[in-house]
């Protein structure tokens, strides 16, 4: 049976808090696994519960983080919705200049590039540094991969939210720029704000620039994540508003999976086996 705590507990993972863009510190969980028992302490189950309750609270801390929002973020918010606005007021020649030379349509530049935006290549990188992070005992590359999903799954939910909060109309179907029917349904062709792509290309190359040191390899990491975007406006199927504000979107939930699990002080994960020989991995939540 799952008891809600009706006390907040500090963070899973605390993150940096030199680091000036999130303000984190506060308590903010919504459960505490030492509030779950029976089944749930099982040996083969334990480490399930505990994937769980970090995914609940990071999505609980997600929700309220509003709340916590400082001077950086009011201003940061309200640039990128300015961003939004001006470009819309030059899609049209935009994308009059990238999409009206159709020579590279089918180069298997842009092909990846709008492959590597897709859902299920986020699913994929995920699934591939968890299994190797387990084959090669690397608890470095099995936070990647959590941290990977957790980034998608959050990503892909919001920005679902919010392209069906605007109704905007693509280009390829001709009604111009500023055509919107809101909350009209959830797989109508015509949800464009924000770019699916463009939010999963950028929450991806996100949490993988973020294990980075080196810069050069960190811009490396978001190069797939600008190609998309540029591919969606070149092949005609977003504005350039649109794969703006999915880049945004997918930047800042990246940023905040991976900044609230920063810990320098304890291990994130460890591994066990059971008795059937079968291997779990346990995340210590505090």
């Amino acid at each position: 049976m799952l008891l809600l705590s009706r006390q907040l507990h500090p963070a899973s993972f605390p993150p940096d808090s030199s680091n000036p863009r999130m303000n984190l510190n506060s308590p903010d969980n919504l459960i505490d696994k030492n509030e779950l028992d029976g089944f749930w302490d099982y040996p083969v189950v334990k480490p399930v519960k505990d994937i769980i309750v970090t995914g609940v609270n990071d999505g609980w801390a997600l929700i309220k983080s509003p709340l916590k929002w400082d001077s950086t973020a009011f201003f940061v918010l309200p640039s990128i919705a300015l961003g939004v606005y001006f470009l819309m007021i030059i899609d049209k020649p935009i994308t009059r200049s990238l999409s009206g030379n159709k020579k590279y349509s089918d180069s298997f530049l842009v092909e990846a590039s709008e492959i590597y935006g897709r859902n299920r290549t986020s699913e994929l990188s995920a699934a591939g540094f968890a299994i190797a992070g387990l084959a090669l005992n690397e608890k470095n590359l099995i936070r990647i991969g959590l941290e990977i999903y957790e980034s998608y799954y959050f990503t892909n939910n919001i920005n679902s939210v919010i392209k069906r909060l605007f109704g905007r109309a693509r280009p390829y179907e001709d009604k111009g720029n500023y055509h919107f029917d809101p909350f009209n349904k959830k797989n109508n062709p015509r949800n464009s704000l924000p770019s699916g792509h463009a939010a999963l290309s950028f929450s991806l190359s996100t949490v993988i620039a973020s294990h980075l040191d080196n810069t050069y390899l960190k811009a490396l990491a978001y190069t797939p994540a600008v190609l998309t975007c540029l591919s969606r406006v070149y092949q005609n199927q977003h504005w350039a508003s649109d794969v703006f504000l999915g880049a945004a979107v997918g930047y800042f939930i990246g940023s905040f999976v991976t900044e609230r699990h920063k810990s320098p002080e304890q291990d994130f994960f460890s591994l066990s086996i059971d008795e059937q020989g079968r291997i779990g991995v346990i995340i210590p939540v505090r």
